[in-house]
């Protein structure tokens, strides 16, 4: 089954596509009051639990991952880095920022390695660099001299 979704704004199941769910179909998160269409959830509460039911959104309860949509190898990269539970935030945007710039992982940049030598302004405009606006500054004349 696709992944859980909310109707929208429109009242339109975004899951099946069905238009205005009836009210017996329709279920509502008891924390953010979201309609869900109650066919169309993975676990769909029972009818003594819809009351006090929370969205999955709203449960924090983990969620079965999704069946990969068409979207080539690049979709199923970023998705299988994201069901990576042992990397942190941080690194799983490392990732993905790697794999969306083309880079492999074998490629990518350690992050032992100082790169601050390359990023160094010096290096990139020379070892004399004189500011023609900051010169005109006379209390504050940026130059830079070997």
């Amino acid at each position: 089954m696709a992944a859980d979704l909310p109707c929208d704004d429109a009242g339109v199941c975004m899951v099946c596509g069905v238009a205005a769910p009836s009210e017996v179909d329709l279920l509502r998160c008891s924390t953010c009051a979201t309609p869900w269409h109650s066919p169309c959830l993975s676990n769909p509460p029972a009818l003594s639990e819809a009351a006090i039911w929370s969205c999955p959104d709203c449960s924090g309860d983990p969620v079965a991952p999704a069946a990969p949509a068409a979207g080539g190898e690049l979709v199923a990269a970023v998705r299988a880095i994201e069901a990576d539970t042992t990397l942190s935030d941080a690194e799983k945007a490392r990732r993905r920022q790697n794999i969306l710039a083309g880079r492999s992982a074998a490629s990518a940049p350690d992050d032992d390695v100082d790169d601050s030598a390359e990023d160094d302004v010096l290096n990139i405009f020379g070892r004399s660099f004189s500011c023609a606006f900051c010169m005109k500054l006379l209390d504050r004349p940026v130059t830079l001299l070997p």
